[in-house]
C-alpha cells in the first residue's frame, strides 16, 4: 500500500532531513508516512550500517522495537514542511 500524499511504499522508511518514517507504524497507519525525529525516536547500531545506511539507523521506531513509552511525536507525511 502506498501514502496517500507521496505515493511511496507506507512499508518502506523514508526520510526528510532529521525525519525518518518508521515502516510499521506506517503500515499500522494505513494512509500515511508516520515520521518521527531521526536518530533520537529511532537509534543507531554499528551492527547496521551498510553502504546504504553509513550511519546505522534503525529501522523500526523504539516503541515498535518495544519501548513501552515513547515521548516522540508523530508528524504525518502531509505535515512535513516541505
Amino acid at each position: 500500500m502506498n501514502c496517500t500524499h507521496c505515493n511511496k511504499p507506507l512499508n518502506e522508511s523514508q526520510t526528510h532531513g532529521n525525519l525518518k518514517s518508521c515502516p510499521l507504524c506506517s503500515s499500522q497507519n494505513g494512509r500515511e508516512h508516520v515520521f518521527y525525529s531521526n536518530p533520537s525516536a529511532f537509534g543507531r547500531s554499528t551492527k547496521r550500517i551498510t553502504k546504504n545506511h553509513p550511519n546505522g539507523d534503525q529501522s523500526y521506531c523504539y516503541a515498535c522495537r518495544g519501548a513501552k513509552d515513547s515521548p516522540y511525536s508523530p508528524i504525518l507525511c502531509s505535515q512535513k514542511q516541505e
